[in-house]
């Protein structure tokens, strides 16, 4: 193979890197458009499902058009909307972006806590509906009843299997969602030894119970 030919197929794989990436069809290949078809269908349709149930939310809680358009230039409130919009945008998964929109509908609500809502708004960014499930019942253990009734076989130890087996995740996954949850300053279980009454208490912090009612949906009745 001539020097020339090896630089050739040298630039071919990179070719079509730089064409799929930017979503360009390539000459004498179908890669560009195969992440196209895949890739822009479901942004599109994220945007458009987003800004239309947000639409819907603010009809069923009664705000005028004027008065939703001056909320959304507040700068607080408008960066929150950008950036649960292009989360919204990307996420596959339908509590992410209904989460999204409690974010906007809840920063309009509460403009005045514009640090703070654009704290909470990065958190569902980086945060997966695990992370939340995880969250919630730490907000609250013994209200899963199975939860409370399978403690009362057991004196105590880890708390990590029961919790794994209650909300439906690995020990693995539980343990690396709790560091998370930890790090952000919203809550953590113990790593020891516990009581079974011990496992029952409440696990979030203060920041923690905040940013669950952030990303509360306000519209009653809305699955």
């Amino acid at each position: 193979m001539s020097h020339n030919e090896v630089e050739d197929s040298r630039d071919v794989p990179r070719a079509v890197v730089a064409a799929a990436a930017s979503a360009v069809p390539i000459v004498g290949g179908p890669l560009g458009v195969v992440l196209q078809e895949v890739w822009a269908p479901r942004w599109q349709r994220n945007t458009v499902e987003f800004v239309e149930e947000l639409a819907d939310d603010v009809e069923v809680l009664a705000m005028e058009a004027e008065e939703l358009r001056l909320k959304l230039e507040d700068e607080g409130v408008a960066e929150v909307f950008y950036r649960a919009g292009r989360t919204a945008q990307i996420s596959s998964h339908a509590a992410t972006r209904r989460r999204c929109r409690a974010a906007v509908l809840n920063a309009a609500r509460q403009p005045e806590n514009a640090s703070l809502n654009l704290r909470f708004v990065r958190m569902i960014d980086e945060l997966t509906p695990a992370h939340f499930t995880l969250l919630k019942f730490l907000q609250d253990p013994a209200a899963d009843e199975a939860f409370s009734a399978a403690l009362q076989k057991i004196m105590g130890g880890s708390i990590v299997g029961p919790t794994a087996e209650a909300v439906g995740y690995s020990e693995e996954h539980i343990q690396l969602m709790n560091g998370d949850l930890s790090r952000l300053g919203l809550g953590q279980f113990p790593g020891g030894m516990i009581t079974g009454n011990g496992m029952l208490s409440k696990r979030t912090t203060d920041l923690g119970d905040k940013l669950l009612a952030f990303v509360e949906h306000p519209v009653a009745g809305d699955g």
